[in-house]
């Protein structure tokens, strides 16, 4: 697994992977508590003369590996806890006993439910052990003798507090990620560029870096016109750069789809076109959207713009780029889908259409089949891969020419602003003008008002009353 892919999943399940740390980090400490405490004493015996030779001293080093299993024997430990008189400290008490060969020492360990307890077992063991040896009559290397007895602790060795929340959180958050990696893999979700450029066949794919997010209610892109430097900004400019690369000689109309309603083609439409009329041409964005989604991220559009505008275009900075809101359409033929481009209207020299959803979209295959190029936006570890290359293959199917894949972080989702009903009424007023005018030989409809711009020609782009150009078409 790359870096980046994991990187990537721990912040799509951030929130997860918190509350398996918060979890586990409780449980433990609750296990912690719940435990009874232990403690733990010493105590130490020397097996065979202090000064001796060195045949004693070796045949001392072998006893005392002989004692030391005595030691942890169950009527050594009861005749200990015999000559005790309270035994409630002794609850489940734990005997070691280890020898070294060398040094002759056995080192007697005893754990107990209670501080004095631990200790006056350890020394009981002790004296238990030297008793039962001294009483058999015994050889100078056999002699048994106390030389450290064992002292109350202080503090309980068990249970280590850290050390089971450590262990528990670490538990947790395993099992978390392990949670994690399995949904990613049963979701077979879309995560690097090659794999939606595998799904798509495009010729270029792209990952774009998250970007802020938007409030409701919020305006501006927050990208492109705000912080050319962002991370996402130059990830644009690439995208960009490789689209005008892959468009074929004399191609001008570029449509951006996305694969669902969360891919953010809206705002990946926005900044395309505000990163191209930046590089000196003439653009013309055009949304087929209800709510004019990849429109509204322009602080210069407005409700009432919008109202105003009825379909018109609206003029944006030094007018090097223009804004149509069209509105969802209802299914139109090609050779209608055709003219409108080629009307005089629409002479920018990129025209970018922006459709939403393309599978629930009603013309969105008509224009993917008049389009130059067609650039797929899909959101990353949300777009499921048969979803997207059901996408590709309706697009195929209908002739579209894929140059592009643009793979978008959730915080590219569109921040929907709630539009009054008047503007829906004249975004429907649109539809209505356009579909009169669908019929061969039909002219489409004049709009009754001046709007907001300058706006010329007819279809996607509509005269304003009184332009040149409508004077001369009414001749």
């Amino acid at each position: 697994m790359e870096f980046n892919h994991f990187v990537g999943i721990v912040r799509r399940w951030w929130i997860t992977l918190l509350f398996a740390v918060l979890v586990g980090a409780l449980a433990g400490y609750t296990i912690a508590e719940a435990t009874p405490p232990s403690y733990e004493s010493t105590s130490r015996i020397l097996v065979g003369p202090l000064n001796t030779d060195r045949n004693i001293q070796e045949a001392g080093g072998r006893l005392a590996e002989t004692y030391a299993e005595m030691a942890g024997t169950t009527p050594v430990i009861e005749a200990a806890l015999a000559r005790l008189s309270d035994d409630t400290g002794f609850i489940d008490p734990r005997v070691e006993a280890t020898a070294d060969d060398v040094t002759r020492i056995v080192t007697l360990r005893v754990r107990a439910r209670t501080a004095t307890g631990a200790s006056t077992l350890a020394n009981s063991v002790a004296i238990e052990l030297q008793e039962l040896v001294d009483g058999g009559g015994v050889r100078p290397e056999g002699q048994v003798q106390i030389v450290e007895l064992a002292q109350t602790p202080n503090d309980p060795v068990a249970p280590n507090v850290s050390l089971i929340v450590t262990l528990s959180v670490l538990t947790a958050l395993i099992l978390a990620v392990g949670l994690a990696l399995l949904f990613e893999h049963l979701i077979d979700a879309v995560q690097q560029p090659d794999e939606l450029l595998d799904a798509t066949g495009a010729s270029f794919a792209a990952a774009l870096s998250p970007r802020t997010r938007l409030g409701p209610g919020r305006k501006g892109t927050g990208l492109v016109a705000t912080d050319p430097n962002a991370p996402a900004a130059a990830d644009l400019r690439v995208i960009a750069t490789n689209l005008e690369l892959s468009l074929p000689e004399g191609a001008r109309t570029v449509l951006v789809a996305g694969v669902d309603e969360r891919s953010g083609s809206a705002a990946v439409a926005a900044n395309l076109a505000t990163v191209i009329a930046e590089a000196g041409r003439t653009v013309l964005l055009v949304d087929f959207t209800d709510d004019g989604a990849s429109l509204v991220a322009f602080p210069e559009v407005t409700d009432e713009t919008l109202q105003r505008a009825g379909g018109r275009p609206i003029a944006i900075s030094d007018g090097s780029l223009s804004l149509v809101a069209k509105g969802a359409v209802p299914v139109m033929e090609e050779a209608h889908a055709r003219a409108l481009l080629e009307d005089p209207g629409t002479s920018a020299e990129r025209v970018l259409l922006h459709v939403p959803h393309l599978p629930a979209n009603a013309d969105g295959l008509v224009w993917s089949r008049v389009a130059d190029a067609t650039v797929v936006v899909a959101q990353r570890a949300s777009a499921r891969r048969a979803v997207v290359e059901a996408v590709a293959d309706q697009l195929r199917w209908a002739g579209a020419n894929i140059v592009g894949a643009v793979l978008s972080e959730r915080t590219w989702e569109t921040q929907r602003r709630p539009f009054g009903e008047s503007v829906r009424r004249a975004l429907s007023a649109t539809r209505g003008r356009r579909t009169r005018g669908t019929q061969a030989g039909d002219a489409p409809a004049q709009a009754s008002e001046p709007v907001y711009g300058a706006y010329r020609g007819e279809g996607l782009v509509p005269q304003t009353p009184g332009s040149p150009d409508a004077s001369s078409s009414k001749s």
